[in-house]
């Protein structure tokens, strides 16, 4: 049982090494979400204030390897307004993110301010947007087990013992930038969107180890098309590439949604789909099911990832709960109006 415990607590301790070492040694992705679409702000900068509204609120909550022990929680915000009631073509908002890495303690926030700039018409329309913010990451040292606290007396770790860690940060802070582009098109039915991001253009240093370990760019490609099928059926397809450094990700998604008859609820619509995430070397990582529910003015969205990466067997298949909320103001057509008076 000592044993046991012992390698256990080594276990997490190589864990946490992988997150934390340079990129040299293991390459680690940025949080990112299965319903990606449904976390605007973070996707891609350039998709503040691309929607039809005038302002829009997203809430995000996923955990995960909750059968490994504790569980990795990611939660996140947004808020964003549209410029185009006052006849503009600038919008603003910001992006708020949280991230629990499981027994390791280790905690990320994010705090980012949204810009973007719109251009072209309805039918065809470029998006500009930049995300400027701060970053702080901590992590409880004392609470997690060394190599050099293993007692062999014992056979035990034993967390008074001297870690050998005197380097070893518990916190640190950095100014990050992100910016994008997007192209949105509507023609006859169908409406096409494509965007690139690039996140952590200033590639700032990231290191609880006191080196000079700079966070690689991260590349991310979005491409949406969706179309009217038959009936009150509808289609779209999503696809995200990602990349960072020398890890990549894709993740390809197929939903179908149906209309609703009027009813007291205010629904407009019901969708479900599948998702399927192609990790390191192109093996497929997770499969994930997709169901939503559109209502007058707000989409919640489910989803739940099976594990069928190489730790399949220690999950038992068992990976990830989203849920998605994004709520946002009425459809309005700005035009100016010129009103008629009576002189006096």
């Amino acid at each position: 049982m000592i044993i046991e415990e012992g390698l256990s607590n080594f276990f997490k301790y190589k864990l946490l090494l992988l997150y934390l070492f340079t990129a040299s040694v293991v390459v680690c992705q940025d949080v990112h979400f299965t319903q990606f679409d449904a976390s605007p702000l973070n996707l891609n900068p350039a998709n503040t204030g691309n929607y039809d509204g005038f302002w829009r609120f997203s809430g995000n909550f996923r955990t995960q390897w909750r059968v490994l022990g504790e569980p990795f929680q990611t939660s996140s915000i947004g808020f964003d307004k549209s410029g185009k009631r006052k006849g503009g073509n600038m919008s603003y908002g910001f992006y708020v993110l949280g991230d629990a890495s499981g027994e390791t303690n280790l905690t990320t926030s994010r705090y980012y301010g949204n810009i973007a700039v719109h251009l072209g018409n309805d039918q065809n329309k470029w998006h500009f947007g930049i995300q400027p913010g701060l970053v702080q990451k901590s992590i409880n040292v004392a609470s997690l087990t060394f190599p050099e606290q293993f007692d062999n007396s014992s056979g035990a770790f034993n967390p008074n013992l001297d870690n050998k860690e005197a380097d070893f940060l518990s916190a640190l802070s950095y100014f990050d930038i992100n910016a994008g582009i997007m192209f949105t098109k509507t023609l006859n039915q169908n409406k096409y969107e494509a965007g690139l991001a690039f996140h952590h253009l200033i590639q700032p240093s990231e290191s609880f180890l006191r080196n000079d370990f700079n966070l690689p760019m991260r590349y991310i490609l979005s491409v949406k098309h969706s179309r009217p099928l038959i009936d009150d059926w509808s289609g779209v397809v999503k696809v995200m590439y990602m990349r960072q450094n020398k890890a990549s990700e894709t993740l390809l998604q197929i939903l179908v949604s149906k209309a609703v008859a009027a009813n007291e609820l205010n629904i407009k619509s019901v969708y479900s789909g599948f998702s399927s995430r192609l990790g390191i070397q192109r093996n497929t990582d997770a499969i994930s099911y997709i169901f939503g529910v559109q209502f007058l003015r707000t989409d919640v969205g489910l989803s739940y990832d099976l594990n069928v990466s190489t730790l399949s067997q220690q999950t038992n298949l068992r990976g990830a709960f989203e849920l998605s909320v994004v709520f946002w103001s009425g459809r309005f057509d700005y035009s100016p109006k010129t009103i008629m008076c009576e002189r006096l």
